[in-house]
C-alpha cells in the first residue's frame, strides 16, 4: 500500500505544474526568478524566498480569524492532527514516534493549499519521501468544513501518537484484561 501511495504521489508531482522548476524565461512563472512556486508539501528551511512569500499571502493566523475564538481555533488544529493520525492508520502508514513542526496554509474554503514540515531531533527516524507522500495524500483529502473571509495559516508542533490514540489503546487493552 505504501509503495502504491509513493508511486501515485510521484506521478502527481511529475505532471503537476506546481512542482515544475521555475524558469525565468517562462511567462507563466512569477516575475522574480529567485522565487519559485512552492509545492503543496515541502520541508521547512527549503526555498526561503517562496516560503516568505507564502507567509505573506497567508498572513492571517488561525487564531486571528474573525469570528473564531481561541478554543475553536485550538479545536481546528487538534482535530486536524487527530485526522492526520487517523489518515495514517487508514493508509497503514506508521506515524507513531514522529515529532515535527508543521506550518499549514489554508484557503478561504478551509482546504490546505500547502504544508511545510520539519522533523524534530527527538523524532523517530522516518523516510522523508514517504512522509512527504503521506502528507500529500492527507492535504489532498482534508479540509476544515467552514469557510472564512481570507486565507490563513498556523504553525505549531505535532507529535504522534496523540493522546486520542493513547486513550483508544488504553480502552482496547482494558477490554482484553
Amino acid at each position: 500500500m505504501r509503495n502504491i501511495l509513493i508511486l501515485l504521489v510521484s506521478i502527481m508531482v511529475a505532471y503537476n505544474p506546481l512542482f515544475a522548476n521555475n524558469n525565468p524565461t517562462d511567462p507563466k512563472t512569477d516575475q522574480d526568478p529567485e522565487v519559485t512556486i512552492m509545492p503543496k508539501v515541502f520541508q521547512l528551511g527549503e526555498n526561503e524566498a517562496a516560503y516568505d512569500q507564502l507567509s505573506v499571502e497567508y498572513g492571517t493566523s488561525l487564531f486571528a480569524l474573525e469570528d473564531v475564538e481561541a478554543t475553536q481555533a485550538m479545536s481546528i488544529w487538534s482535530n486536524m492532527i487527530k485526522e492526520m493520525e487517523a489518515h495514517a492508520e487508514m493508509l497503514d502508514y506508521d506515524i507513531k514516534g514522529v515529532k515535527m513542526w508543521l506550518h499549514v496554509f489554508w484557503d478561504e474554503d478551509g482546504r490546505i493549499n500547502h504544508i511545510g514540515y520539519y522533523l524534530k531531533p527527538a523524532s523517530r527516524n522516518v523516510d522523508k519521501d514517504e512522509l512527504t507522500s503521506f502528507l500529500m495524500d492527507f492535504v489532498n483529502n482534508y479540509y476544515v468544513p467552514v469557510s472564512y473571509s481570507k486565507k490563513f495559516s498556523h504553525n505549531s508542533h505535532a507529535a504522534f501518537p496523540t493522546l486520542n490514540w493513547m486513550e483508544k489503546n488504553k480502552l482496547a487493552t482494558k477490554g482484553k484484561e
